[in-house]
């Protein structure tokens, strides 16, 4: 019995399962009741017609479950597995062993409402593989091949073909791989996995690293005996169920769902310090899930201190973020913005900024933020010089940073309209950052007439003069 449903599965979405269909059509048609249904029916052409139609459904019937996928639940993160078996045996340990213990963990870490387990059939597996190997492949080449840009009038037939296939399964996450049993002393399975994720664009970079880290969890080729297939399969399952966890956080990460990640994240570190026996590439997985664990509470840090206005819970997150990751720039930078934003503590702005310095790369926020302090405190000429320095940068993104400091510079002046240096800076930056000449112009002209006689500003004053100066030669020139 076993053998006729393994032969069942496996050849009906298949020309041979359509033509046995047929068949079976005629031979209940030229059965006894064939009697019957000339006596019932005895105009013969309405008979071959009714025979007809009957063939026509069943065709139909066929071709629509031949080209069926299984569907993700909306709001759910799908999970499709498609793990290809030799037998019947293997398809239960698969089923019973790996699927439901994963359902299974799900619940027991109250996931099971956020996750879609989705399962494919013998079929549907053997057409995943197919159409998701070539896609990967031909994908990891075009990655390769930076002149290669893809777009939609482009698209090679191997994207082509997985695309329809996406747009039937709408998972987040697929798993494909197979179970083969070989003699090796003893019987022995040995499992191999792959996986690809869904997730919004990201530029090349970020989507090679994620790469990379998809096949440090999932690269290795588990095997064990078939004796030791109870505890064999249960870990096999930890270690998939720890890899769904840690990819499907990063892809949340990437879609902008901070929260859903850190929460997967946090849970996973604590699980793979007791994992045993340890899986290969133990620490430097470890590694790349503390920076993603540090990146994720910076961002919750800054959610609920400009969005919910929670200063307490953002420093506590700020806090955790710095513990994992004590000497990450942007954390050092967000540590700073809070010293001065929060405690208007320039000191400890300005060492943390120093600090900052050391791993800045080619960022150049702490320098924007240090020029500002300075320029705050009244320290005018040290302030200017590092916005000389700041004129004479070109790094990426730049223009973000400077309109962000426009801005805060812009909302500081109206909660501090005798802190006058602020209208200095926008005219600066106006000017000599974004080429904004009206800007710089109006600015400049205000802080003049709003310092008239103050002679604390006398430096800013004599600078705002020489620059009105060029702007308007500037100005006549275009």
């Amino acid at each position: 019995m076993d053998k006729l449903i393994v032969w069942f599965q496996k050849y009906f979405y298949t020309i041979w399962g359509l033509l046995l269909g047929y068949l079976l059509i005629i031979l209940i048609i030229i059965s006894p009741t064939y009697q019957f249904t000339t006596e019932t029916i005895p105009n013969l052409y309405i008979r071959l017609s009714i025979y007809l139609i009957l063939l026509i459904i069943f065709t139909l019937i066929w071709f629509y479950i031949k080209n069926k996928f299984p569907k993700n639940k909306k709001g759910k993160v799908g999970i499709l597995i498609a793990i290809e078996t030799e037998n019947m045996k293997q398809k239960t340990r698969i089923k019973k062993d790996l699927i439901q213990g994963i359902e299974e963990l799900l619940l027991k870490e109250n996931l099971i409402k956020l996750f879609n387990i989705i399962v494919t059939n013998d079929y549907q597996t053997k057409r995943i593989i197919a159409y998701i190997t070539p896609y990967i492949s031909r994908m990891n080449q075009i990655k390769q091949d930076r002149n290669i840009i893809i777009n939609k009038k482009n698209k090679p037939s191997e994207y082509l073909i997985w695309e329809k296939i996406e747009k039937k399964v709408r998972a987040h996450l697929y798993i494909y791989g197979e179970v083969i049993e070989r003699q090796d002393i003893e019987n022995k399975y040995f499992i191999k996995f792959g996986a690809l994720i869904k997730h919004k664009s990201v530029d090349a970079e970020i989507s090679n690293n994620f790469s990379k880290e998809i096949s440090l969890l999932l690269s290795e080729q588990i095997s064990f005996y078939e004796k030791l297939e109870f505890r064999g399969f249960k870990w096999t399952t930890e270690l998939l169920y720890l890899a769904i966890k840690y990819i499907v956080g990063v892809a949340a990460f990437i879609s902008g769902d901070i929260k859903t990640s850190y929460l997967l994240h946090n849970e996973l570190n604590k699980q793979l310090q007791y994992i045993n026996p340890p899986i290969r590439n133990i620490n430097m997985i470890l590694r790349n899930l503390r920076k993603w664990q540090g990146t994720e509470l910076l961002l919750l840090s800054k959610y609920e201190y400009s969005i919910n206005k929670d200063n307490g819970k953002a420093i506590n997150l700020l806090t955790k973020a710095s513990n994992i990751l004590p000497n990450d720039y942007s954390i050092l930078i967000f540590k700073s913005y809070l010293a001065f934003d929060l405690e208007r503590n320039s000191p400890k702005s300005l060492n943390l900024l120093d600090e900052a310095k050391k791993y800045s790369k080619n960022n150049y926020v702490w320098l924007y933020n240090r020029a500002f302090i300075l320029m705050y405190d009244g320290n005018f000429e040290k302030g200017f010089e590092d916005y000389e320095n700041i004129a004479s940068l070109n790094s990426i993104d730049e223009n973000i940073i400077v309109n962000e400091c426009i801005d805060y510079d812009i909302a500081l002046y109206a909660k501090e309209p005798h802190k006058k240096q602020c209208l200095f800076m926008i005219a600066y930056l106006s000017y000599q950052k974004l080429k904004n000449y009206d800007k710089g112009l109006e600015y400049f002209e205000l802080f003049i007439n709003e310092t008239d006689k103050k002679e604390e500003f006398s430096f800013l004053r004599n600078k705002s003069f020489e620059l009105l100066n060029l702007i308007k030669v500037n100005k006549k020139v275009f």
